[in-house]
């Protein structure tokens, strides 16, 4: 979708995904980006679920002002740690490197933590760009 699909139709398609649902946003600009992950975040945050964003170590910022411009209190949100904003480095990356034995441990302690701090789902979305870098470890 682009932005110049109507909100009300995006969001009936965002709506409707649920638990183990997996959507993937193909987008050429940041505009496009924003338009389809910022209200799927909200509304994971509206159903009680733990919304984790997975940005670009440089675009930390630019994420959190378009969830607040989306309508989330990206700082009650994330003070109540319903609402996580981390890096690639941070999930993916974490010894500078991807390996698929780390990335699914990370997965799995997240899953875990949603669970036993009551959320009733995990829900997640992520920048790919560490992919299209080519980070170390991709060719395994």
């Amino acid at each position: 979708m682009n932005p110049a699909t109507p909100r009300a139709a995006l969001m009936t398609a965002l709506a409707h995904l649920g638990p183990h649902d997996h959507l993937c946003s193909i987008y050429e600009s940041e505009e496009e980006q924003f338009h389809i992950a910022m209200p799927f975040i909200r509304i994971g945050l509206e159903r009680g679920e733990q919304c984790l964003y997975i940005a670009a170590h440089d675009r930390v910022g630019a994420v959190r002002e378009a969830m607040r411009r989306e309508g989330i209190d990206v700082d009650r949100a994330t003070h109540s740690q319903a609402l996580t904003v981390l890096t690639p480095e941070q999930t993916y990356l974490t010894d500078g490197s991807f390996h698929l034995e780390a990335m699914v441990t990370v997965w799995e302690d997240a899953i875990e933590r949603a669970r036993r701090e009551g959320f009733t789902a995990l829900r997640t979305t992520g920048e790919t760009e560490w992919v299209l870098r080519g980070a170390p470890g991709l060719e395994r």
